[in-house]
Order: C-alpha cells, then structure tokens, then sequence
C-alpha cells in the first residue's frame, strides 16, 4: 500500500508539474502576446501622435510608420512608397545599412512593376506576401541578391480603392508571414492614408485661405486707388509670386499695337527683363499669342520645346525658366493686357492656378475701368 501510494503520489507530482508546466507556458505566452500588444498599441498611439501634429507635412508620418514597421515585425528594412497615379516614389526608409537604402531609392520615381512587393500591391491594390524573393521569377533579382532579402510582405494605401502608395518590409529568410505582422502593416497602411488626406484637406484650407487673401488685398488696392492702376498692378504680381511660388510675375498692356510692361515683380535680375519690353504684338512671344488669341496658355518645358515662339524661348534661356503661364485682360471681347507668371523648373500650372490667374486678370481690368472711368468724369 506504501509502495503503491508512493507511486500514485510520485505520479500525482508529475501531473502537476506538467500542468504547472503548461501553465507556466501559457502564461509566457500570454505575457508575450500581452507585450506584443502593448507595443502596437503604443506604435499606433505614435503615429497618430505625430498625424496630429504634423497637418502640413507627412514625411514625419511617413518616418514613424517606417521606423514601427521594422520595429515590430523584426524586419530587415521597411520601405514607404507614395504613388502619384502613374509613378512610384521613394518616401522612407528604415533600414540596417545606408546602402540598402540607396539600392531602394535607385530608379525611383518609376511606374509600378512586379519587379517589386510594393509595385505588385500597387498594381493589384491588395496585400502582397513574397516568400522567397529568390525563388520569384518576376522579382527583382538583383535587388534582392544585393541586399540579402527573402521573404517580403507589402500593404498598399488605399483610399476609396485607389492606391496612393505603399508599405513594403522584408526579412533575410524565406517563409510566410504572420497573420498579426499583415493586420499591422494594413493599420500602418490606413494610417498613412489618414495623414495623407489630413495633409490634402490642410492645405486645400490653406491655399483657399490664402487665394482668398489675395483677392481681397487686390480688391482693396482696387478701391483705394481710383486714379491709378500701379496698386493694383503691384498687388497682382506680388501674390501671383506668393501663391504660385514662381521665379517672376508681370502685367503688361497694349498700347498702340505693342505690349508695355506695367508691373513686374520677381527674383533678383529680373528687372533687366523689362527692359526687353515693349515687344510687338505678334506670334513670336507667348504673351502676345495670349493676347492674339484671347485665351489663357501655359508651355512646359520652354527650352527645346518646338511649341514655343523663339522669342520667349530666348527669354527662358537668358533668365533661367522652363514653365510659363499667361492669361489675356479683356474688355468687352478685346484684350487689353496680359498677366504672365513663370516657374524655374518645367512645373505645369494646375487647374486652381489656371482659374487664379484669370481672375487675377478679370481683377485688373476692373482696376482699369475704374480709372478710365474716374479720368473720364
């Protein structure tokens, strides 16, 4: 009986200690998954942190998402891609070694491809899981030989199912992808999108603010000052340099059949091309095709460009700008001037631009009226 509850006790401890075994491990299981928790938790709270502190600019947003990635899925490098609806573009990087990163930046901005786990989720607008970058025929080889990556996982940003760019992270061996790294990188992935709406919406508030401001200081040159046009003139240009963030900005009006430069504002030198003017009215300059035409236009580039007069070709090559818009003054069907703004680079003038600076023009020709009017009683 001795031996036998000896026995039954020794195998009464065992069981215990198998269940305290298990027990143990459950609970560093739990402990494990309860630190995993806490710090996706407290990665998510950072970027929101820095969401919401950061309303104009989502590079920073961009850094800390990069940054968590790498962190929390143990990974070699984690990429962020914006995409702009026809190129990729290098956003961020947290990676190991600098020449990983320059090996990522290489070749961008480039069209999406399945060279790459963040073009593929571009492409595809979905999750994208690579297991071993080195068995893919359509991946990158070389890329993934020269940095050492294997295993890849990619999530895109989508808003309203449209992709605006990409979240990759990569590992040094090949295997699949966890189900709680793919849930993070997609949080991360919704994030970004947040920032980048955020960043959107700021600064269409901004710029509305501050095209509003514009047309106010304008209208107000225009009534304090009935007997002169140069306030208004001044106004015009200056803002057009403000908003537009262009290297000059001038007005010019037509008198007996050439066009005289009446306000002009710019980078230092640019008073030298005043003194080009007056030009004739002809075909041989964009301001007085504008003008011609009664309509607004905008050439980029300008140098090399077969679409634009030689003269103003002339003209970017001597001063140094590839971009230039212009808008016609007219009064009761006829022009009577013309606006024109000018970037260094061949930047086209988006829509809003194009609508500024015809409102702009419609402003100067009011300025005018009024004094002719004023003079006239």
């Amino acid at each position: 009986m001795a031996a036998t509850s000896k026995a039954e006790l020794a195998a009464q401890a065992g069981r215990l200690r198998k269940s305290l075994g298990r027990a143990k491990a459950k609970h560093t299981a739990l402990t494990k998954s309860l630190a995993e928790a806490l710090e996706r938790q407290a990665a998510t709270a950072e970027i929101l942190k820095v969401i919401s502190g950061s309303p104009a600019d989502v590079q920073p947003v961009f850094e800390a998402i990069a940054r968590n990635a790498l962190t929390l899925c143990g990974s070699s490098f984690a990429n962020v891609f914006r995409y702009d609806g026809e190129l990729m573009h290098y956003a961020a990087s947290h990676q190991v070694a600098p020449e990983q990163v320059e090996l990522v930046k290489r070749g961008f901005p480039a069209p999406p491809d399945k060279g790459r786990v963040a073009g593929r989720a571009i492409l595809s607008k979905s999750v994208v899981c690579i297991e071993d970058a080195l068995a893919d025929p359509d991946y990158d080889r070389p890329v993934a030989v020269g940095a050492g990556w294997r295993r890849m996982f990619a999530a895109p940003m989508l808003r309203e199912g449209e992709p605006l760019g990409a979240i990759a992270v990569g590992w040094t061996e090949p295997g699949p992808v966890s189900e709680v790294q793919q849930q993070l990188l997609k949080t991360f992935a919704d994030q970004a999108v947040i920032a980048i709406e955020n960043v959107r919406l700021f600064n269409e508030t901004k710029e509305a603010l501050e095209r509003q401001t514009a047309t106010g200081e304008i209208l107000s040159s225009i009534s304090g000052s009935i007997t002169d046009t140069k306030p208004v003139f001044d106004a015009i240009v200056r803002n057009l340099l403000r908003l537009f963030g262009t290297r000059f900005a001038a007005v010019g009006l037509l008198r007996d059949g050439q066009l005289e430069v009446a306000g002009i504002e710019g980078e230092h030198g640019y008073e030298k091309l005043a003194e080009r003017f007056p030009v004739p009215l002809d075909e041989r300059t964009i301001v007085g095709r504008v003008a011609l035409a009664g309509r607004v236009m905008q050439f980029s580039p300008l140098v090399g460009n077969p679409a634009v007069p030689p003269a103003s070709e002339q003209f970017a090559r001597e001063f140094r700008f590839n971009s230039q818009i212009a808008a016609p003054m007219i009064r009761e069907g006829k022009t009577i001037g013309v606006i024109a703004t000018a970037h260094r680079d061949a930047v086209p003038f988006n829509d809003k631009q194009v609508a500024l600076i015809k409102a702009f023009a419609d402003q100067a020709v009011i300025a005018i009226e009024n004094v002719r009017l004023f003079n006239e009683t």
